[in-house]
């Protein structure tokens, strides 16, 4: 996980470095052959644009699979017909943990 989580910090660093770029260049005068701010905005937007992706690609790839908590047990059932013997039951709960509207009530 190590060398993943090194090329997406250098992939993102790399993002805000070509955003800060892009923000503190000055377009010019027509007359000296720079691009309209049109066209500045267009190139901050999609980098901004590209910023949030490499975020989001992050967080899901490296960050919230880690976030899982998985609880094995088992469970002995008197009685329990042999047809089912090897049966798996998966249970998701707390899945509005940390909601603005859930409180301690």
């Amino acid at each position: 996980m190590t060398i993943p989580f090194v090329i997406t910090i250098a992939v993102l660093l790399g993002l805000l470095f070509l955003l800060i770029r892009e923000i503190r260049r000055s377009p010019g005068p027509l007359k000296w052959g720079k691009r309209s701010v049109w066209k500045k905005r267009l190139r901050i937007a999609l980098v901004l644009l590209l910023l949030m992706v490499v975020c989001v690609g992050i967080w899901s790839v490296l960050i919230e699979p880690n976030r899982l908590v998985i609880h094995a047990e088992t469970i002995q059932i008197d009685e329990w017909p042999k047809e089912l013997n090897g049966l798996h039951i998966a249970v998701i709960s707390d899945i509005h943990t940390g909601g603005p509207f859930i409180d301690q009530e």
